[in-house]
């Protein structure tokens, strides 16, 4: 009697049905943080890659070793995650100092999860309830204005730190960061004031050194 095909074995079309439905339940376990560091842009990415078993189960650095237990659990098989989990580091949020915005909107662009608000031309500002700490808004600021800092109570990740031990308000604020994420993902492109000539280089060469004296003036 010819034994059940394996994955590998299974039509294309089957085979592409039943990831999807892995990826599913992968994808529904993960933070939802979209920050990255697995190496795929955004949970569903990654859950995506687990699924196909093209990624390891411990790349998710804010779901550290439980959740790599998780993704054991559902993925099957009897080995253990190998390898160092990526770093996480102490919970921080994005802060943006106003006086050196110039209003790009690089950073809203950057943010996975809508947590900067603001108009080009006009200074935005991180909304720190929702800012999950990834850090993506910090790099493509023309202005060096971005900085990281320690999450205080109030953040999204002091919340969601609370809510680990409680899995229904975990999963709840999960679910919220991935509607906010499809929601962006959906809405079409912002104007870029920079790529459209709006805000001159010299512009930018300016609050990037009136940046440089205040920061040199603080070392005095």
């Amino acid at each position: 009697m010819p034994r059940k095909p394996g994955r590998s074995e299974q039509p294309a079309g089957q085979q592409a049905h039943h990831e999807r439905l892995l990826a599913d339940r992968i994808d529904a376990v993960l933070p939802q943080l979209q920050c990255g560091r697995c190496g795929y842009p955004g949970c569903r990415p990654y859950a995506q890659a687990v699924a196909g078993a093209t990624a390891a189960l411990n790349l998710c650095a804010p779901g550290g070793a439980a959740t790599a237990q998780q993704l054991r659990d559902i993925v099957g098989g009897s080995e253990e995650p190998t390898g160092e989990l990526p770093i996480s580091g102490p919970a921080q949020v994005a802060a943006i100092d106003e006086r050196d915005c110039v209003g790009c909107i690089k950073c809203i662009e950057a943010c996975p999860v809508d947590a900067i608000i603001g108009s080009r031309g006009q200074m935005h500002t991180v909304i720190t309830e929702w800012c999950t700490g990834c850090g993506l808004c910090v790099q493509p600021c023309p202005t060096d204005c971005i900085s990281m800092h320690p999450a205080g109570s109030d953040s999204l990740m002091a919340r969601l730190s609370g809510g680990l031990a409680n899995r229904p308000q975990a999963a709840a604020l999960a679910e919220q960061l991935r509607q906010r994420h499809q929601a962006k993902k959906r809405r079409p492109p912002l104007r870029n004031p920079v790529r459209e000539g709006e805000l001159s280089a010299a512009e930018l060469a300016a609050a990037a050194m009136r940046k440089a004296r205040r920061r040199a003036g603080a070392k005095k």
